[in-house]
């Protein structure tokens, strides 16, 4: 039999470990010598974009794992804070609300009004254009035609009425018509207006459905814009201020002066009202 011959290669197993070795000590040496230094900058010049781009990246994708890590917490910050916000409104929404109710009462009690029965009332959500509701009813007394005031301003009267509530009419709506009188400012200062008050010209108010106009007043009158309009009129209880006049005609040939009434008020404001059942 033959004997086979051993033979050795480089890609041989037991000659591979070996020339590894020997090929680091080499590149060990040479690097030592500097003699490496030109191949190496140019490699670095090369990658170094390389390398920076992919360390930019890499940073991006673990600040991006490690919000989506946080999302959780994030979201129970978010609805902490949430929830905090809507207990601060609540608390701000009732402070207000006790706070124009004691205003709304002290301006009523200020006008030392002993001569009508007053009922306060709430105003019920909703637009105010021509009318409003309020949480007072017949099971308070309440009946239609009753008159709705705020201290001595005129809010309109009750249209309609049932057992828990009722709907207000207020003069901006259309229809509504009232005989008024014009006096000059100082009526409109939280005071019960008297009859002994001086009349400049007597005149007549009508809602045109966004405003109020005010019409007949005398031509001979010294009434000009600003002047207080107050209602007079056997539908009201007692003599209540509207608004002011503004936009008041000046035309010669009229044989009466028209103009607008301003109230006083901005109606969708109202949170607490009276109502007079005396």
């Amino acid at each position: 039999m033959k004997k086979q011959k051993k033979t050795f290669s480089l890609a041989g197993k037991d000659l591979f470990l070996p020339v590894a070795i020997l090929i680091s000590l080499c590149l060990l040496f040479l690097d030592s010598t500097k003699l490496l230094e030109p191949i190496r900058m140019g490699t670095s010049f090369l990658f170094e974009p390389i390398a920076v781009d992919g360390s930019n990246l890499g940073g991006k994708i673990n600040e991006h794992f490690g919000t989506i890590v946080k999302i959780s917490e994030f979201r129970k910050e978010f609805n902490q804070m949430k929830l905090d916000m809507y207990e601060k409104d609540v608390n701000n929404s009732y402070y207000t609300t006790l706070l124009e109710e004691r205003d709304s009462l002290k301006r009523q009690l200020n006008l030392g009004d002993k001569e009508h029965k007053l009922l306060s009332a709430k105003v019920l959500g909703g637009k105010r254009n021509t009318s409003f509701k309020i949480n007072v009813g017949q099971k308070d007394g309440v009946e239609v035609g009753n008159t709705v005031l705020l201290g001595n301003l005129f809010l309109g009267v009750v249209e309609r009425v049932d057992s828990q509530g009722c709907k207000v009419v207020l003069p901006t709506a259309k229809g509504s018509s009232y005989e008024a009188f014009i006096t000059k400012k100082g009526a409109e200062q939280g005071k019960i207006v008297k009859e002994s008050v001086e009349v400049l010209s007597k005149a007549l108010i009508q809602g045109v459905g966004d405003h109020i106009r005010i019409e007949n007043i005398s031509t001979d009158s010294a009434v000009e814009d600003g002047d207080i309009v107050v209602v007079g009129d056997p539908k009201v209880s007692g003599f209540l201020v509207v608004g002011k006049i503004a936009g008041l005609s000046s035309n010669p040939a009229q044989t009466s002066r028209s103009g607008k009434v301003v109230p006083l008020i901005d109606y969708d404001d109202l949170m607490s009202v009276f109502v007079n059942i005396k």
